[in-house]
């Protein structure tokens, strides 16, 4: 809280002094716009609204012997968490990057005429098709190890399937205490965190990334498998499943389903039903380079501070 409050004081200080308006990220738009002046104020929201991701996590009961240590919205205080609830409603506009993400702000009191939905984009030049697929059923993970991201319904579902010439690949910097992760570590491969060329040699090799996330407001890695030629099986509530027409490029999925999961992946498992969805992801992901992002926000800012809505 202090380290994003100093920054977003010093931002919004900037701001009035030079009485422009201000775009600030979530958490440290909090103080920005406190110190900012009259001028408009635009919040990058990154996450879904803070209620939304407090209540999935809330909800969720399955294997609640897996608890990993990501401070996130339950491991708040009342006052960090009221603040951050607060942000949206500061902000003349947000953006969010997906559909997901404007339907739980709009659901926690956000008006839908001050949310924008700009997805993200992808460095299409790196992360690029490549012959490097493995002579398994390859399924790969990517992201932090935490119930948030859905990797327990991955990893149970992975020991219910004992699927035959299969491999499950996990990225991500392993926690300290890996006893949530302790009872499958024979079932798959936890790589750690890997450097950028590593990992799209394992967006490459995979026949699959999938993401069981149970409320993410985008999932930059999926736009990275796909750029990469690689399927995604993603959760209603991953933000980049806007992206997914399913069985097309990828597989939809209930969120916190077992039973989805389980079937996704069993299906997956035939590869020869994967081969003609590769040139279909990697279709899709041509269609969101960076540079579409970067006219889209500017566009957007330029019909605020224009039209003064």
């Amino acid at each position: 809280m202090h380290r994003v409050g100093s920054l977003g004081e010093r931002a919004g200080s900037l701001a009035a002094k030079q009485d422009c308006s201000i775009l600030a990220y979530s958490h440290v738009a909090t103080s920005a716009f406190a110190a900012a002046g009259g001028g408009k104020k635009v919040l990058i929201q990154m996450q879904p609204h803070r209620a939304a991701v407090r209540t999935a996590l809330q909800s969720d009961k399955f294997l609640p012997q897996f608890r990993d240590q990501i401070r996130n919205e339950l491991s708040w205080s009342q006052k960090v968490f009221a603040t951050f609830l607060r942000e949206p409603q500061l902000a003349d506009l947000c953006i969010v990057a997906s559909s997901y993400t404007h339907k739980t702000m709009v659901e926690n009191g956000v008006s839908s005429e001050r949310v924008s939905v700009i997805p993200y984009g992808v460095d299409l030049e790196f992360f690029c098709p490549a012959d490097a697929q493995s002579n398994k059923f390859s399924v790969l993970f990517v992201g932090q190890l935490c119930r948030q991201k859905g990797l327990h319904y991955l990893l149970e579902t992975w020991r219910r399937l004992k699927l035959q010439r299969a491999e499950l690949r996990i990225v991500g910097h392993l926690p300290s205490n890996t006893s949530a992760i302790s009872g499958y570590q024979s079932d798959a491969s936890f790589l750690g965190p890997l450097d950028w060329i590593a990992l799209r040699e394992e967006y490459r090799r995979a026949d699959l990334l999938c993401l069981p996330s149970l409320s993410e407001g985008f999932g930059q890695v999926i736009l990275e498998a796909m750029a990469c030629g690689t399927p995604v099986p993603a959760t209603t509530s991953c933000g980049a499943s806007d992206l997914i027409p399913h069985g097309e490029s990828g597989l939809m999925m209930s969120t916190a389903d077992l039973d989805s999961l389980i079937s996704s992946l069993e299906w997956g498992s035939k590869k020869d039903k994967l081969q003609s969805m590769r040139p279909a992801a990697g279709a899709t992901a041509e269609q969101y380079p960076w540079a579409k992002f970067r006219k889209n926000i500017v566009d957007q800012l330029r019909s605020l501070t224009i039209h003064g809505t």
